[in-house]
This record gives structure tokens, C-alpha cells and sequence, in this order.
């Protein structure tokens, strides 16, 4: 989660996605979004997920999908915090624009015998 949301924090999205299928790479990404007003009115959590098997010789990582989350999140909010309009994400941290309130990251197997 993040401060620094305040151009319109009034709102969520569930289950969108700003891109096609990659093909080559079997998955699309999906957002999920909405105020986490327990931070703050200009708080917002944001989700970064994806739908997979468990093919050992996939090419996708958790920590690449981390890295994406990082690069695509600009795209995906810029509608909500004026500043990822015109700066990169680390500067609009580094700037104090926006504000790391937590982390997470992980992943959720399932298995079928």
C-alpha cells in the first residue's frame, strides 16, 4: 500500500487488465485496486495477479512479476496520483510524492493429483 493517491481515491477496480495475452508467455496480468483508508484518505492498496499452472519449465518468476508490478504500476494509477504522469516510480518515492506504506508479495499454489 501507498500514500500519496489523492487526485481520486474514491474508487476501486476489480479484476481489470491494461493488456493483451502474452502469448509466448502464457498469462496476462490482472489489477485489483481500492482506498486503504485504515492508512490514510489518500492511501491506496494495489494488486498486481495472474493466473498459472505449475509447469516446471515456465519462464515466469515471482520476482519478475514483482519487478512488472514495479514498471506497469505508473501506467495502471497515473489516473489517481498526478506525479506518475511525469515521473518514474522510484522517483516519485524517492521525491516523497508517494509514500511505501507496506509491502507483499507472494504466490498461492494449487495442486491436482
Amino acid at each position: 500500500s501507498m500514500a500519496g493517491f489523492a487526485k481520486d481515491n474514491s474508487y476501486g477496480d476489480l479484476i481489470y487488465t491494461n493488456e493483451d495475452t502474452r502469448i509466448h508467455q502464457e498469462r496476462q496480468y490482472f489489477w485489483e485496486a481500492f482506498p486503504a483508508m485504515s492508512l490514510g484518505e489518500d492511501a491506496r492498496t494495489t494488486y498486481l495477479f495472474t493466473y498459472l499452472d505449475a509447469d516446471e519449465m515456465r519462464q515466469h518468476t515471482v520476482e519478475g512479476q514483482f519487478e512488472d508490478y514495479w514498471r506497469m504500476l505508473p501506467t495502471y494509477q497515473k489516473h489517481n496520483a498526478d506525479c506518475l504522469n511525469s515521473k518514474r516510480i522510484e522517483d516519485a518515492l524517492e521525491d516523497g510524492d508517494l509514500i511505501l506504506k507496506r509491502c507483499l508479495y507472494g504466490l498461492f499454489p494449487t495442486y491436482k493429483d
